[in-house]
Order: C-alpha cells, then sequence, then structure tokens
C-alpha cells in the first residue's frame, strides 16, 4: 500500500478477493503464537487479581475501597483521552506497513508525539481540578498516585506490538511488571486507610512495563528517528479521530458508572459495584488473548484475501461466543458464592451487581466480533462510530436514575441494557449490508 494512505482519516477499502479461500499457513501459525503468548499473560492478568482483589477489599472496606476505584475510574478518561483510539488505528496501521521501515518510523513516532501532548493536556486539567474541586482536592495525594496509569500507557507501545504481531512481547513486559510489583501489595498495604499507597502501587505497574517494553520494540524492530511535524501529529490525530469517538463514548457507559454512583450514593456503593465489576472483567479477559491477537491478524490478513478474513471472523464468532456464554452461565448460576469467596461478607452488596454483570462476558464477547473484529477491519467507522456514540447517552439517561435509586445493582443494571444495546445494533447493521451474515460476503462499497 503506497505511503500516502498513511493518513487518509479513515480505514482502507476492503480489498478484493484473493485466490486463497482459507487463511495461509504462514498466518495461522502466527495467530496461535500469539494467542498462547497473550494467554499465557492473561493467566497472570486473571490470577493475580484473584489473589490482590480479596485482599484489597478485606484490607480496606468498602469505603476505602470504593475511593480506590473512583479515583482509577477518573483517570480512566485520561488514559482513553491518550490512547486516542490509537491501539486500534495506529494497530491498524503498523499491521498494514509492517514491511516498510520508513513508513514504521513514521508512523511511531507521529503516534508517540500525539500521546504525549495528549498526556500534557489531561495532567493540566487534572491538576485544575485538584485546585478548584472539593473532592478532588480533598484526596489529591489519592488522584495524583494513580495517574501512573496514564503515564505508563503512554511510553508502553502496545499498539505497536500489536500491529507487529510480536504478542510475545507484550507477555514479557507486563507479566515482568506485574510479578515485580503485585507483592508489594500484601507488604506495604496492611491498614484501611493506605489506599494511597495501593494506588500508588498498581499504577506504577503500567510506568515498569513501558519501561521495559520500549528496549524490547527497538530488539524487534530497530526504528531510525523521525522527527514529526505539527502536520504528522495532526494526521495521526485524523487517522484515529473515529476510533477515538467510539473509544470515548465507549468509556462513558464505563467509567462513567462508577463517577456517578460516587457522586449519587457514595463510596461504599461505588465500592460493591467496582468489586463486582473487577471479578466480571477479570472473567469476560479470559478471551482478551484471542480478540487482541485477532484484530491486527486480519488486518494484515485482509489485505491478502478478503474471503479468508471473512471466514476467520465467522470462526472466531462461534468459538468466542461458545466460550463466553459458558463463563456468563458460571456467573450467573454462582453469583453469591463468587461474592463470598472472592470478596468476604462484608461485601455482600455486591451479589446483586454481580448477577446483573454476569451477562456482560457474552454480551461483550459478541459485540467485539462485530465491532472490533468486522466492522473496523473493513472500513465501517463511522457505523461503529454512531453505535456507541447512541449507547453513551442510553447509558447515562440509565444510569443517572437508576443509580440514585438502586445504587450499585442500578448501575450494573444500566452497563448491561447498554452492552446489549450495543451487540444487537452492531447486528443488525453487518446483517442489513449483508456482511458477514451472508452466504457470500460483499465488499463494503457494494452493500452500503
Amino acid at each position: 500500500m503506497p505511503n500516502q494512505s498513511l493518513a487518509t482519516g479513515s480505514a482502507p477499502p476492503a480489498p478484493e478477493d484473493g485466490p486463497a479461500k482459507n487463511e495461509p499457513s504462514g498466518h495461522s501459525q502466527r495467530l496461535r503464537k500469539n494467542i498462547a503468548a497473550l494467554s499465557i499473560l492473561q493467566l497472570l492478568n486473571y490470577t493475580l487479581p484473584v489473589a490482590v482483589v480479596p485482599y484489597l477489599v478485606r484490607v480496606l472496606g468498602p469505603a476505602h475501597y470504593g475511593l480506590l476505584v473512583f479515583a482509577q475510574a477518573t483517570l480512566q478518561y485520561a488514559n482513553s483521552i491518550t490512547d486516542y483510539g490509537f491501539n486500534l488505528s495506529a494497530t491498524r496501521l503498523v499491521a498494514r506497513h509492517r514491511d516498510d521501515r520508513d513508513a514504521l518510523a513514521k508512523i511511531f513516532w507521529s503516534t508517540m508525539a500525539a500521546k504525549v501532548l495528549l498526556m500534557i493536556c489531561c495532567f493540566t486539567v487534572l491538576g485544575i481540578l485538584l485546585l478548584i474541586v472539593p473532592t478532588f482536592r480533598e484526596h489529591a495525594g489519592l488522584f495524583i498516585a494513580c495517574s501512573g496509569i496514564v503515564l505508563g500507557n503512554v511510553i508502553f507501545p502496545m499498539w505497536f506490538f500489536q500491529g507487529m504481531e510480536e504478542m510475545k512481547a507484550i507477555t514479557i513486559a507486563q507479566a515482568g511488571a506485574k510479578l515485580m510489583l503485585i507483592p508489594a501489595v500484601f507488604v506495604l498495604v496492611t491498614k484501611s486507610d493506605q489506599f494511597v499507597r495501593a494506588a500508588l502501587i498498581q499504577s506504577s505497574i503500567y510506568v515498569v512495563a513501558g519501561l521495559i517494553g520500549i528496549p524490547l520494540m527497538w530488539r524487534i524492530t530497530p526504528l531510525r528517528w523521525y522527527r514529526p511535524s505539527w502536520r504528522d501529529v495532526l494526521d495521526s490525530l485524523r487517522e484515529g479521530w473515529h476510533v477515538f469517538i467510539s473509544m470515548a463514548a465507549i468509556l462513558v457507559y464505563t467509567s462513567t458508572n462508577t463517577l456517578v454512583l460516587g457522586f449519587v450514593s457514595g463510596p461504599v456503593q461505588v465500592g460493591y459495584f467496582g468489586a463486582a465489576d473487577r471479578i466480571t472483567k477479570a472473567a469476560g479477559n479470559l478471551m482478551s488473548p484471542v480478540t487482541q491477537a485477532l484484530y491486527p491478524h486480519l488486518n494484515s490478513l485482509a489485505v491478502e484475501s478478503k474471503e479468508a478474513a471473512m471466514n476467520l471472523i465467522r470462526k472466531s464468532l462461534v468459538w468466542i461466543g461458545l466460550l463466553s456464554a459458558g463463563i456468563s452461565l458460571a456467573f450467573l448460576a454462582g453469583a453469591p458464592l463468587i461474592s463470598h469467596i472472592v470478596l468476604g461478607h462484608q461485601f455482600n452488596g455486591s451479589i446483586l451487581p454481580l448477577r446483573w454483570m454476569a451477562m456482560l462476558p457474552l454480551v461483550i464477547g459478541l459485540s467485539n466480533v462485530f465491532g472490533v473484529q468486522t466492522m473496523l477491519t473493513f472500513g465501517m467507522n463511522k457505523e461503529f462510530n454512531r453505535i456507541v456514540s447512541s449507547s453513551a447517552a442510553l447509558n447515562l439517561l440509565l444510569t443517572i436514575p437508576l443509580a440514585m435509586f438502586y445504587g450499585a445493582a442500578g448501575a450494573a443494571a444500566a452497563v448491561l441494557m447498554t452492552e446489549t444495546f450495543v451487540t444487537v445494533a452492531m447486528f443488525w447493521k453487518l446483517r442489513s449490508v449483508g456482511i458477514l451474515f451472508s452466504s457470500s460476503a460483499t465488499t463494503r462499497s457494494e452493500t452500503l
């Protein structure tokens, strides 16, 4: 693909069908290796929180744990702004230009410059909030301790590793950081008022992962220095604009529920909701090795054969649907037992929210295949954006009254209803244009 397509502001059109009807064996081997590497990382991501979350909720208690969750949810806004959708848009560019070192250098340095610029803006806004908002000012140390999440995600080039399909490097960096710092939680956090210390340790994991990841990237793909111009930075922002709007909308119905709940119901309800949310996400993330490896792989494969990419998406839909359904049913049936084992009896208020969110692994698993793997891979950025933007508005309409009257359970119900809307809307759109759900998949230009 010519270099001038690096900053078109939209995804490249779906390629014409290649001669191959099935995925090339080299692609298949790379995909399996990446899934295996990410599975090792996800095993740590699953087992370590299983140990840390029960410890923290028991030591900190609902109120202080709720404050921790509230601050982390606030910093997720800055995190999402600095990500700017680059984990999808820049990943796609790297995947499509992985054999062009000059193009890779331009993509890397332009993206990093854009991320640093966005981080400076976010920290400036955070400083203003710490000065003028009483809740923020009262717990300024907590918010500052959580800010390492943003710095770490800026310096860790996950999007570049994903585009190059070098998932082993992601595993080494993130697993190494977690194994080094997670034990510090048990040693240094022993009292309920040490929630700031807990926040600092957890956010430091992201910074250490970034410091490990940068030299790993240079070993895998040495890049020449490229000085990005303002135009390059703007082109990077323009390339990720539609994805950023979508990710911002998704943030509204993920982190905003926590913030709204904190303001209308207090930190205890946030603690109940946050604990249930952490458990559900840990279970749902069991599928992330597949979905993270699949996206850059599909973008690379689609260049060679649209038909092969479609066949792989259909296969992944079946397996992701079955496995995520099993996870959801297990949580739906075992919510009280899971809550008592993981959180303890002082978090009985998390049982009902956990039941409401039990179906999220299935719903989110399906929407990932419909939205990220299919719509974004084949250039349906605007359609994807419209759906998630509508869902953000729907979530706000649902969350405020439900959280006000029903607390943590109401916020959980709002999340489930919103995610269900997203999945159904994406399914309906793909079906209406004849992509994925047809006997003979057509290109976007032929169906829209």
